[in-house]
């Protein structure tokens, strides 16, 4: 594990046979933190973006992935490039840039081995004329999941490529590194998928992928988190007493329940 300085540390959870690279530039209006990552299993924990100026960019071989303070996991595959982003709180927005995709490796360029950053203004990530294929954009909520194979066809819709994690599969993958870091950041998990909730209650016009209701999505955030304590457990990758300490002290400070046994079926 690995951070940048400050107690609002963006602190990452490294697996074995990961391969990554880390920058943070500041100035007086805010700071850019972007993680390229080749290779690997990865846990990160963004707490940097403080105002509309602060940036935390994570690049693949085949995506761009703008955070906005979340808790996220992403795989890359060593043989295919295929990338795998699993969102548990906040938000994350996936782009794919019009040219430079290859397997095995990020494009050459200006920005020194960088994929390009995503465009602003109108045609940008938010903008009204986000095109749809190469260069469009996606936004993946908590329980949801995106899969970006090592190409993509030029008229791909991102959109299909998001789907609803599955937490059996999530678990069984997961290296002990990545059950570690899920269960020391249950409150902060739990406090902003609750804020989570309020903000798309507020802003329902921003569910961009189409999979699901408002209502879905709400309760499968609701799903989440105990139904990957239950797999963890079952799965014996952690301890029952483990996970209801974890679910106590989670309670204790947030004040919310975490109830493995209302567990129910992602969809």
């Amino acid at each position: 594990q690995f951070s940048n300085g400050t107690s609002e540390d963006d602190q990452m959870t490294v697996a074995a046979n990961t391969t990554l690279t880390f920058s943070k530039l500041s100035n007086k209006k805010g700071s850019v933190t972007k993680v390229s990552m080749l290779k690997g299993t990865v846990w990160s924990d963004v707490k940097s973006i403080q105002n509309k100026d602060d940036e935390f960019q994570l690049e693949t071989p085949t995506a761009v992935m703008g955070v906005r303070g979340t808790h996220f996991l992403s795989v890359v595959n060593p043989n295919t490039s295929a990338t795998n982003l699993t969102v548990f709180a906040g938000a994350v927005l996936a782009y794919v840039p019009k040219t430079g995709l290859a397997i095995g490796g990020f494009p050459s360029g200006p920005a020194g081995g960088m994929m390009p950053a995503a465009p602003t203004g109108l045609n940008g990530p938010l903008g009204p004329n986000s095109p749809i294929g190469l260069g469009q954009t996606v936004l993946v909520y908590p329980s949801q999941q995106i899969y970006l194979p090592g190409t993509l066809a030029p008229a791909a819709d991102l959109n299909k490529q998001v789907g609803i994690v599955d937490p059996g599969s999530l678990i069984g993958a997961a290296p002990p590194e990545v059950i570690q870091a899920l269960m020391g950041n249950l409150s902060a998990i739990k406090e902003e998928q609750e804020e989570q909730k309020k903000k798309l209650q507020e802003n329902p016009g921003a569910i961009a992928s189409g999979l699901e209701t408002l209502g879905q999505i709400a309760e499968n955030i609701d799903s989440l988190l105990p139904s990957l304590i239950k797999e963890a457990v079952d799965q014996y990758k952690l301890e029952q007493w483990a996970a209801e300490n974890a679910i106590q002290k989670t309670k204790n400070e947030t004040g919310y329940t975490i109830d493995l046994g209302k567990t129910s079926s992602l969809d």
